[in-house]
């Protein structure tokens, strides 16, 4: 969200030194929806679930999945409490 709010800004910014009344009305219009988007969803994280029969089948998976994308997608093991804290977050949407 960061990113594409910082774009238009820098966008309304220049329409208002233009005196571009569309634009600007434009420009305020996207800001809105971000803002709107950004407090209706304030995660924008994801997840993946991993299983095995064992631990051994776990872990391949894991190293694979790492593997595939583990740098380019910013993957991270969640520990116990993490899993836990996303369990709930997960079972009380209307909360968060």
């Amino acid at each position: 969200i960061d990113e594409p709010l910082r774009f238009w800004n820098k966008m309304l910014t220049q329409r208002r030194k233009e005196n571009d009344l569309y634009g600007i009305k434009s420009c305020q219009q996207n800001i809105r929806r971000l803002r709107q988007f950004e407090k209706h969803f304030p995660s924008s994280a994801f997840y993946f679930e991993v299983y095995g029969d064992t631990k051994e089948v776990v872990k391949d998976r894991l190293k694979r999945l790492q593997d595939f994308g583990g740098t380019f997608l910013d993957l991270k093991t969640l520990t116990a409490d993490e899993v836990i804290q996303l369990i709930r977050r997960l079972n009380n949407m209307n909360t968060i």
